[in-house]
């Protein structure tokens, strides 16, 4: 059988065709194992085992999760950071839409952390561009287009469209929130130099949270335990 060039072939043997992807071609387990054997930091980790995009997803949700759970640290630094980091006048009215969102809310809304699971899928189809390659003239939009294109379908595939409608803007800013507070925790651990000359957007993780860090899983582990997020939460 002929194929497009614009077609993947999953583990699953389905054909996702990224020019004009099928919301049905989407699976939990292709997402599961392709995120659980894609290295996050292009592979150059201190450790044997590679530290996969998987297990960042899964610790960014939870992340997002303590962020619903009164008087914890992370709700703490979260409401800190929402309340002081504003950098013009937009920005200032989406945080104090975020402040109320975070502080109505008596436990972390289903979307909200099926969304941060997920902040990272379309990788599975176009893979993990580190930030500065991603940043790059020419490159940027062109990539921008496709990640846009398949977590459009991937949202669709997993009942998300409503909620981006009504909260898009307010799940997108506390997802990237715990995303770069994530990756403060893994650089540290992780790289060489620790992350400590990168870019966080003014993102503060206490020494406490700093060491909350187990290091990188087998992937077969880190696949059952990402799928079973998925699937719990679908």
């Amino acid at each position: 059988m002929l194929v497009s060039s614009s077609v993947i072939e999953t583990v699953s043997g389905r054909f996702v065709d990224i020019a004009n992807p099928n919301p049905a071609d989407i699976i939990p387990s292709d997402i599961a194992w392709a995120l659980s054997h894609i290295p996050r930091f292009c592979g150059h980790t201190k450790h044997a085992l590679p530290y996969t995009v998987a297990q960042h997803s899964i610790r960014v949700a939870d992340i997002v999760r303590e962020v619903f759970t009164f008087g914890s640290e992370i709700r703490l630094a979260a409401i800190e950071y929402f309340t002081s980091n504003p950098i013009n006048t937009i920005e200032y009215f989406l945080f104090c839409d975020v402040l109320k969102f975070i502080k109505e809310e008596e436990e972390c809304p289903r979307s909200l952390y099926l969304y941060a699971l997920l902040h990272d899928a379309s990788e599975v189809f176009c893979s993990d561009l580190p930030s500065p390659v991603k940043s790059l003239p020419g490159l940027k939009e062109a990539y921008a287009e496709i990640e846009d294109r398949m977590m459009s379908v991937i949202h669709k595939r997993f009942g998300l469209e409503r909620d981006i409608i009504l909260n898009g803007k307010v799940m997108h800013a506390i997802t990237h929130w715990a995303d770069l507070y994530a990756r403060t925790i893994e650089a540290y651990h992780l790289m060489p130099s620790k992350g400590l000359h990168w870019r966080t957007g003014n993102v503060k993780v206490s020494q406490e949270q700093l060491q909350n860090f187990d290091g990188p899983m087998e992937q077969d582990q880190v696949y059952k335990d990402f799928l079973e997020c998925l699937t719990d939460f679908t």
